[in-house]
């Protein structure tokens, strides 16, 4: 039977975690751009807060609101799977936070590099350049570098955007894809490496990419840009406040990895 990312990933944090049932969650936050999950083990991990897309039910997003901090991190990584978009955020959250754990154990099984994501990636003059998610930062350098740049975001209209659907006619046909990695918690990021699988170069990014990368690479993607949190204190403050990835610079270290050459 076909395992998914997410059973992937939560395979791999069972695995890699002997102790995980010992592990509580402390403190949840479901901010306006980003949902913040912080360990009793001092690891921070986040996801997109994906509210534009989330069911709220009178003024409520999540319905175990005020009962998640003592949870279980088993638990709650659980809810990753969850169609409930708040829940799957709290979900991914959690993995990120476990996975932080795991990564520091096997940092040496990968290339890794706090490069600028942009100069990470093999961009090249010829290249026509395909990016699911409104990266802002992004866009300047690579009409700078590309050919052509197609930029795909949901429900935003710009002159430089289209909708996420035109993705599905033009990414197949892309030299270089970036997909945010925000799309794991919709469930949509396999179904987007599934598109870029011609593509030379396939850069996953964002803070909510900010787990172990094997699944992805397993997935056609080349580079994995996320966070390393070093002040998780400072990251969770950030969230309280409404604040987004700029924000995140103080208390993070942004890295990319990529598959260690044998």
């Amino acid at each position: 039977m076909y395992a998914t990312l997410i059973d992937e990933l939560i395979k791999i944090v069972r695995d890699g975690i002997p102790e995980l049932n010992k592990i509580r969650v402390e403190e949840v936050c479901i901010g306006l751009g980003y949902t913040g999950v912080l360990l009793e083990t001092g690891h921070l991990g986040i996801a997109a807060t994906l509210l534009g897309e989330m069911s709220i039910d009178c003024c409520e997003v999540l319905e175990r609101a005020g009962e998640l901090a003592g949870s279980s991190a088993e638990e709650l990584m659980m809810l990753a799977r969850s169609w409930d978009l708040g829940e799957s955020a709290v979900g991914v959250a959690t993995l990120n936070a476990l996975s932080q754990m795991i990564l520091e154990k096997r940092r040496g099984e990968y290339a890794i590099s706090s490069k600028d994501f942009i100069d990470e990636l093999d961009v090249r003059r010829d290249d026509v350049v395909g990016m699911v998610g409104y990266f802002e930062p992004f866009i300047p350098r690579l009409k700078e570098i590309c050919k052509k740049l197609y930029v795909f975001e949901r429900g935003m209209r710009r002159p430089e955007t289209l909708p996420d659907t035109a993705a599905e006619h033009i990414l197949p046909e892309v030299d270089v894809a970036i997909l945010t990695g925000s799309a794991i918690v919709n469930k949509s990021l396999e179904h987007l490496l599934e598109l870029a699988r011609n593509a030379r170069e396939v850069g996953v990014v964002g803070p909510s990419a900010s787990f172990i990368p094997d699944p992805l690479f397993e997935r056609g993607a080349t580079v994995v840009g996320g966070m390393e949190v070093i002040d998780p204190r400072g990251v969770m403050r950030v969230i309280k406040e409404g604040g987004g990835t700029r924000r995140f610079k103080p208390y993070v270290k942004f890295v990319n990895f990529r598959r260690r050459r044998t």
